[in-house]
């Protein structure tokens, strides 16, 4: 819980002497790192994937997530994130669905020029649902969001996210740090307490103004690489649409049982995001 503490305060700090940031048209939105600029967003994204298990039966699961903040200031935006996830393995008696444990924190926001500089701190609330099945299947769709798909786990998550916005061109590198306290006797756990790190890459470009092409790299335990196209609309002077589609591929080749998308499983993932 310090390391977590300090880690948030330090990025408070030393953001205090740079501009707040405002939203960049231009700041592509990447697909598994937070964003980076202060909005209000009303956000869905829902990831499927067809793959073998162990045992060499087909799986489907479906994770999908629920997202909201609301921009207090130019710096400052509360979110709340709620997440869902199937899983659907005919023949094999093993299907089930499970509500993921909400993820609630804020973000803090920076802009120096042509950088952007952001801090988020959170936690989860163990009310979730699911077994270790379940959990599976989540982590075969959103590697990401894995904190909140621990159902009997509380944890605490603080990061920092630093990009380079210039001219349609985005580069926004990550890095999280999670604590998590078991608080539910559960077959997913394995201790008491436990410290992970992640770590991602967000690389795109805006053709013209409505148009980004981009992709993603992300590692917890195992790299996860995405591809991605999204589109920018708006409804009116203060309403955005950003709807877009990417290709989620994991590089590890440990099966079912590994804590991300395995090697042998491709997800696809749709996003719309409301920026109002």
């Amino acid at each position: 819980m310090t390391r977590i503490s300090t880690l948030f305060a330090l990025v408070v700090t030393l953001s205090s002497a740079v501009a707040v940031a405002d939203p960049d048209d231009d700041a592509s939105l990447a697909w598994q790192l937070r964003p980076v600029t202060i909005d209000s967003v009303a956000r869905i994204d829902s990831a499927a994937a067809a793959f073998n298990d162990r045992n060499g039966n087909l799986d489907l699961a479906v994770a999908t997530t629920f997202t909201g903040t609301y921009r207090l200031s130019d710096a400052w935006a509360p979110m709340l994130r709620l997440g869902l996830v199937g899983n659907d393995a005919p023949g094999a008696a093993l299907d089930g669905s499970a509500f993921a444990n909400p993820l609630v924190g804020a973000t803090h926001a920076r802009a120096l020029g042509t950088y952007r500089l952001a801090a988020f701190a959170g936690a989860t609330l163990p009310v979730g649902t699911g077994s270790a099945r379940t959990h599976a299947a989540s982590m075969t769709a959103r590697p990401a969001d894995r904190a909140m798909f621990a159902a009997d786990e509380l944890a605490v998550i603080a990061g920092v996210d630093v990009a380079f916005v210039r001219r349609g061109f985005t580069a926004q590198g990550e890095a999280t740090l999670v604590q998590a306290v078991r608080v539910r006797g559960d077959e997913m756990s394995t201790g008491a307490l436990s410290t992970r790190a992640s770590a991602g890459l967000h690389l795109a470009y805006v053709v013209g103004w409505h148009v980004a092409v981009g992709g993603d790299l992300h590692y917890e335990d195992t790299l996860t690489a995405s591809v991605g196209v999204r589109t920018q609309l708006a409804l009116d002077r203060h309403t955005w649409v950003r709807p877009g589609i990417a290709v989620l591929r994991g590089l590890d080749g440990r099966g079912l049982d590994a804590p991300a998308i395995t090697a042998r499983t491709t997800a696809v993932m749709i996003d719309v995001p409301v920026t109002f």
